[in-house]
């Protein structure tokens, strides 16, 4: 089961990869670029996550709504999603095929369409019906162009995907918000802090949604969070304001970028400060129309010179630039005296020129910004992130294309509104890893671990059916561990080609809180040692370790602190190993 190299790589930094550790120690392994194998450790890990997941749907927090698992196809015929438009305007970022030569499908990256023809076809028959909530937990494909960051950027994926119907507005609401509160207590119980974000729907769509996101430098995402209010919100929806203090105070080391509308119909000067960076959404907003990304995002310096160079080829230069469009853009950071840089061209007219000013161009940087929801000053912090979870109240977006609508009792028809709901499951698997590592390896909780303990016989290089045949108590002890391994989740490691030492730095390695050593050097029967690699969260725990032990004469603390090398050992009768892991696993993390 556990793969036999499984190894920590030492490093200087606190860190190691965390995709080459999951690979390191047997839970992944790539096929090909943007696809992974799950492994039987990863697989066990990603399923106590669905488990999790499993248990808090069932949970009822208002008896109005029942949440029920199924399983939908994975593919979808192409025309389901061109009632939504969805194709072709993201037939990019999907993988098709074609049927029996004539029906083109697509493999489904998210499910909207396909659970609402089947709740069409098969739930629709009137109000009494509704709400009506399923969820599932299956394998997704996109067509990502670029995979990268492991298994946070992947073209399969694994994903928690719930899809609510309601009967009106309200009730929609009022269900996003109990969703809302389920995710913060799933992230909650896998140990993973995340942000509540207010966020943009994007392609999905909808009136509101909710990002959960999770902070790291490396994401792709941009978090501002309110050190005051704790509320999150992602950059699209941000619409804080720079501290008035910090308006018109800049007078020198400005600067400008040159770029076009993206018809090409205009040229946009955009000036500010050294040392901020653009925001490409807050331009658009204020020009009212879109900038051609090729020169907006060109390094400044370079992107300007050949704009210059681009104009100053013209055939009639004068006439040309006369008639040209100009849209001065000046950030509100800037003073009305600043020193702003010269004009590049010498030929122009003060008429053709259309000035913005004294509005935020920049993108956000801590420290300076107030914050929205609590009006507090200063307040917001920016950090990078990554989305772990989404959730979205679509109101109609997907239930009006295909005229899905119910009868009341007046027999008139009214509309039915939908919310959709997100967690990426296999990305949380490398979250876990970038939350739980240490010098040994992974250090999971133990509602994750992929077992919760781990029993370690020393039989190296003997044949296990013998050293049982010899030792009639220690073949009794070890078919009683195997009887519990489904009931307990235990491990039971028999393998003979690697030494009990070295069993247990792979042990510990993958996670597992508890090891058992037996039938060693130092632990014949009746002896056994145990050892706590998880996060103990008990002060008390020696006493009340005490307590539940029957041999208390041969109980002893070998070691009471975890180091880094070395991790809490205590020393018991083997007839008491059942009930102090039973009551260490209620004190570990």
């Amino acid at each position: 089961m556990f793969t036999k190299n499984a190894s920590v790589q030492k490093s200087k930094t606190p860190k190691v990869d965390e995709v080459q550790l999951l690979h390191n120690i047997g839970y992944i392994a790539p096929q090909n670029t943007g696809y992974y194998h799950y492994l039987p450790l990863g697989l066990r890990v990603l399923n106590n996550i669905s488990k999790v997941i499993d248990k808090e749907f069932s949970i009822k927090d208002d008896f109005n709504y029942n949440i029920e698992k199924l399983e939908l196809s994975q593919s979808s015929p192409v025309d389901l999603w061109k009632k939504t438009h969805r194709y072709p305007a993201n037939q990019h970022e999907v993988f098709t095929y074609m049927e029996n030569d004539k029906n083109l499908r697509l493999l489904n990256p998210t499910c909207e369409e396909s659970i609402t023809q089947l709740f069409k076809s098969n739930y629709m028959k009137g109000n009494s019906q509704l709400p009506k909530i399923f969820y599932q937990t299956t394998k997704k494909i996109r067509n990502e162009k670029r995979p990268r960051f492991g298994l946070v950027r992947t073209r399969e994926f694994i994903m928690n995907d719930c899809y609510s119907f309601h009967n009106t507005p309200e009730d929609t609401s009022k269900f996003f918000k109990i969703m809302e509160k389920k995710y913060k207590s799933i992230f909650n119980k896998l140990k993973i802090p995340v942000i509540a974000a207010k966020a943009d729907s994007g392609d999905i769509g909808g009136s509101e949604s909710i990002e959960f996101q999770y902070q790291d430098s490396r994401g792709e995402d941009t978090l501002l969070t309110c050190k005051s209010c704790q509320t999150g919100f992602n950059i699209e929806q941000f619409n804080g304001e720079l501290n008035e203090n910090l308006h018109e105070t800049v007078t020198k080391d400005l600067t400008f970028k040159l770029c076009w509308t993206a018809d090409k119909s205009s040229l946009i000067a955009i000036y500010y400060p050294k040392g901020e960076e653009l925001s490409i959404n807050k331009i658009e907003e204020e020009l009212g129309d879109s900038v051609d990304t090729e020169t907006f995002f060109a390094e400044r310096e370079v992107g300007n010179e050949k704009i210059v160079d681009e104009i100053n080829s013209k055939d009639d230069l004068q006439n040309y630039l006369f008639e040209l469009p100009i849209v001065r853009m000046i950030d509100l950071r800037i003073n009305k005296r600043g020193d702003l840089p010269d004009w590049p061209f010498k030929v122009f007219s003060k008429y053709q020129f259309m000035n913005i000013d004294k509005v935020d161009l920049c993108k956000p940087v801590s420290g300076v910004y107030d914050c929205p929801e609590c009006n507090s000053e200063k307040t917001i912090d920016v950090t990078r992130s990554i989305e772990v979870g989404h959730i979205f109240n679509l109101g109609d977006r997907y239930t009006n294309k295909d005229n899905l609508k119910v009868m009341n009792v007046d027999n008139a028809s009214k509309p039915i509104y939908m919310g959709c709901y997100g967690i990426g499951v296999s990305r949380l698997l490398q979250i876990l890893a970038m939350e739980n590592q240490d010098s040994l390896g992974l250090n999971l909780p133990k509602v994750v671990a992929p077992y919760k303990v781990n029993f370690i016989i020393d039989n190296y290089k003997k044949d296990i059916n013998e050293v049982l045949e010899k030792d009639p108590s220690l073949k009794v002890f070890v078919q009683e561990i195997n009887s519990k391994q489904i009931e307990k989740d235990y491990h039971l490691d028999l393998a003979s080609d690697i030494k009990q030492f070295d069993k247990a730095k792979v042990s510990a390695a993958v996670g597992i809180p508890i090891n058992v050593y037996f039938n060693g050097k130092h632990t014949k029967l009746p002896h056994v040692e145990v050892e706590i690699r998880g996060d103990i969260l008990d002060k008390d725990w020696i006493n009340k370790l005490q307590s539940v032990v029957k041999d208390k004469d041969n109980f002893k603390v070998l070691k009471e602190h975890k180091s880094d090398n070395r991790l809490p050992l205590i020393k018991i009768n083997y007839k008491d190993t059942y009930a102090v892991c039973d009551e260490i696993l209620k004190m570990v993390r």
